[in-house]
């Protein structure tokens, strides 16, 4: 027997007379906000930007110790309009001791020209720019712009306030700390984009009747001529419920592509940085260096690039202080780091179909092609024995 909501909640009343009443549905919206300009980040839109040194990642407890910011609460944040909560709490600096081992800031012309991600669903701004530095050429770059007035304001799930300011500076802070440790490391280059480094700028805003200035905090990475994995899928099926995919690709390539991302997130994390978001989306094949070819199957690819490192954790940054992995002399075999990864999941319409229901092909092919002896020794050895699962 099938019951609503009301009927089910009747029934177990007449069973349990005592049963406390049913708290009423909630439903909370972001209130008007007539002080929030609309989203400035177009094609042309031009500024003067500051290097700036981003503060240290913070938000796991666990992995760096107290909040440098206070924690707002629901009933805090329900009450308050996006942009007064983002004008009541700036972004962070950097303590006086990161601080002053930078060298002295300098500036430049910022100018947007195209789109990546834009737009007030989401966290970031993601754009193409050129900047000019004085003195010097300019050069193309992607920015990613972390501006709290224009995260999304409330969860997509629950309808609850998101705290947009916080959740910006801690993608910052985390986006910045990746790539600065990658950069300084150096094993990664051709992996991860080319870091141009933290900046900031300003803009004004006209907040309860008075003109103010707010800081906005971006990184320059960058600019990879390509797409992401997610980006190359299309309705290939007559079926529409079989959703995009890129089966219009050789499967052989599909899957050295991602062999070769999966040796770049092990990389990475050689380097002491664990990017924690492996998805299609995060990995790019870029147009550029297109002469790779792999010893496994002769199939040529283009670069592949891991990015996108606002969650990533940056292990000298912690209370741990360093990785178990970027102490060993060689990475992690990916066959050992993917074995009990749902990747079908997360590369859906890039991975055979029967990857997405099962880990256990998945597993036959990590053994195929990582688990040779010219492949094994390229990486740490396998710490255990990988048991299939039978599914």
């Amino acid at each position: 027997m099938d019951l609503d909501d009301d009927n089910l909640e009747r029934l177990l009343r007449v069973l349990d007379p005592n049963r406390p009443p049913k708290a009423p549905p909630y439903f909370w919206s972001p209130p008007a906000d007539p002080d929030r300009p609309s989203l400035p980040y177009m094609p042309g839109f031009k500024t003067q930007i500051q290097s700036h040194m981003a503060p240290s990642p913070f938000g796991d407890g666990a992995l760096y110790g107290p909040w440098p910011r206070k924690q707002l609460s629901n009933a805090e944040l329900e009450t308050v309009t996006q942009s007064a909560l983002v004008m009541s709490h700036p972004p962070l600096e950097a303590t006086t001791a990161l601080s002053d081992t930078e060298i002295l800031p300098e500036t430049a012309q910022f100018t947007i020209t195209s789109h990546i991600s834009v737009g007030c669903e989401a966290g970031a701004q993601v754009v193409v720019c050129t900047v000019v530095k004085d003195g010097k050429p300019p050069f193309e770059a992607v920015a990613k712009i972390f501006d709290a007035l224009y995260y999304r304001f409330s969860h997509s799930i629950a309808s609850r306030p998101r705290d947009v300011t916080a959740e910006a500076d801690t993608d910052y802070a985390a986006e910045a700390a990746a790539y600065k440790l990658i950069t300084s490391d150096g094993r990664a280059s051709k992996i991860t984009p080319a870091y141009y480094g933290s900046w900031t700028f300003n803009l004004p805003i006209l907040s309860r009747g008075v003109q103010q200035i707010r800081p906005v905090r971006l990184v320059l990475v960058e600019h990879l001529q390509g797409s992401n994995l997610r980006g190359l899928r299309m309705q290939n099926s007559a079926q529409i419920h079989d959703g995009l995919d890129s089966f219009h690709l050789p499967e052989n390539y599909r899957l050295e592509v991602l062999a070769h991302a999966m040796d770049a997130y092990m990389r990475v994390l050689h380097c002491g940085v664990e990017q924690n978001d492996f998805a299609s989306r995060n990995i790019m094949i870029s147009s550029k260096d297109t002469s790779t070819n792999t010893d496994i199957t002769g199939t040529s690819i283009p670069r592949v690039t891991l990015i996108d490192y606002n969650t990533a954790i940056g292990y000298s940054r912690t209370f741990y202080g360093s990785s178990m992995e970027e102490k060993m002399a060689l990475p992690v075999n990916p066959m050992q780091w993917f074995w009990k990864h749902a990747v079908g999941g997360d590369f859906p319409g890039w991975v055979p179909r029967e990857w997405e229901g099962s880990r256990k092909p998945m597993q036959e092919w990590l053994v195929q092609r990582f688990g040779s002896k010219e492949q094994r020794a390229l990486y740490e050895s396998v710490a255990k024995e990988l048991k299939f699962d039978e599914w």
